[in-house]
């Protein structure tokens, strides 16, 4: 997430496991996927353990996982999603902040809750952005065009500002949009893996988005 001048591709896992999940995810790693989070509302500390165990771990620290901090102690590369359950926890907020891992970030979906932030998160998702494949009945509702002012703002207050991905409905169809707002990546779910192939729709996404970040794809 270092060069804010190419936008960012990130898979979000869907919440119930699908047959050979790992086996696409450590394909897509090879490929180039630069950010994984795996997000399991259902599982387990120890049906993380186990997913975490299934992947490459050279690709151990281009993972993030959304619950269960207690993972950074025994997967001390990974980073770690804040969920709105755990900001509002500041016991399990001190917990993630003093196993520092290499990446925390967090959820958002309105940018007046991210006006309201005063942790230092590396990036976080906004959402929805349009209307969510994965979730049904989630409609877009964030402007996208308040991205400049409201980031103008958080850098005005506090000095800093996480970078921001957009989430929910998002497809090489409606990526440029993003792009051209300043976002400074995308989070994906439903476009990846309520497909066919999810490994040749990552291979779409992915050139879809160098394009973009080439100066080669869409400008309107």
């Amino acid at each position: 997430m270092d060069d804010i001048s190419k936008m960012k591709l990130i898979i979000i896992t869907t919440p119930e496991n699908l047959p050979n999940e790992t086996v696409m995810i450590n394909q897509m790693f090879e490929l180039g996927l630069e950010r994984l989070h795996i997000r399991k509302p259902k599982a387990g500390i120890e049906d993380y353990r186990k997913y975490l165990d299934q992947i490459n771990p050279i690709y151990h620290h281009l993972i993030s996982v959304h619950a269960f901090p207690e993972l950074l102690k025994d997967f001390t590369t990974i980073g770690f999603h804040c969920t709105g359950k755990i900001i509002n926890n500041s016991t399990k907020m001190d917990f993630v902040f003093s196993n520092n891992p290499k990446i925390i970030s967090a959820s958002f979906h309105s940018w007046e809750e991210l006006k309201n932030n005063n942790y230092p998160f590396d990036y976080i998702f906004i959402s929805p952005i349009f209307n969510s494949m994965s979730k049904p009945g989630y409609t877009g509702n964030i402007a996208i065009n308040r991205i400049q002012s409201s980031r103008l703002a958080i850098k005005m207050e506090k000095k800093f500002c996480p970078k921001i991905i957009g989430l929910g409905g998002i497809s090489e169809t409606n990526m440029h949009v993003l792009y051209n707002a300043g976002f400074e990546g995308v989070a994906i779910i439903g476009n990846i893996w309520l497909m066919p192939n999810a490994v040749t729709r990552f291979i779409l996404l992915k050139n879809y988005l160098s394009n973009l970040n080439e100066g080669k794809g869409q400008n309107t």
